[in-house]
């Protein structure tokens, strides 16, 4: 499953639009994703894409083997976001890496 979110760009075929964080979060709990693309700003009062980032992040740097993320693309326009985003994703790979 691949997952594209998203709050005003239409998805790649193939992918499945996700418009909330929260509900990104629950379907990466609930679900087998391999891929998922991130825009930062969601709307105003909605959580920034970045926090599905920082949630992998943090579900990786508590048991580094027993969760596999899924590859991360970011496609936000906001470049300072975007660093942070990469960051993040950087830092998942060293984590992984570790193991």
């Amino acid at each position: 499953m691949k997952l594209f979110l998203d709050d005003v760009r239409e998805c790649y075929g193939g992918w499945i639009p996700v418009r909330h964080v929260r509900d990104m979060i629950q379907l990466l709990q609930e679900q087998t994703v391999s891929e998922i693309s991130l825009d930062n700003d969601l709307g105003e009062l909605e959580p920034e894409g970045y926090e599905v980032v920082r949630w992998i992040e943090e579900k990786v740097a508590k048991n580094p083997g027993a969760y596999t993320p899924p590859k991360i693309w970011i496609h936000t326009g906001n470049p300072v976001a975007r660093k942070k985003m990469l960051a993040g994703i950087e830092s998942i790979a060293r984590m992984l890496n570790k193991k």
